[in-house]
């Protein structure tokens, strides 16, 4: 599920739709909210592959949160 393979197409992947997430945020901050209808708007994502995503790109270090919330890309560094 976080890879694509022969079973599972790369738009279903976590991979994907990380990709996406963290092209959407560059060098942002944005709510938990305000970046789910953001992404709504770009692509066909569930709110349950949203925040299975989220925890992914966290687990992986490529995002992080401020202390009010924010998401924000961990390796962009204004």
């Amino acid at each position: 599920m976080i890879l694509p393979n022969k079973n599972i197409e790369p738009k279903y992947s976590l991979f994907y739709t990380g990709a996406i997430l963290l092209k959407i945020i560059k060098n942002k901050e944005y709510s938990v909210i305000d970046l789910w209808f953001i992404a709504k708007k770009s692509t066909n994502i569930t709110y349950s592959k949203y925040i299975q995503t989220l925890i992914y790109l966290f687990s992986i270090g490529a995002i992080n949160y401020t202390k009010k919330g924010k998401i924000y890309n961990e390796n962009i560094k204004n």
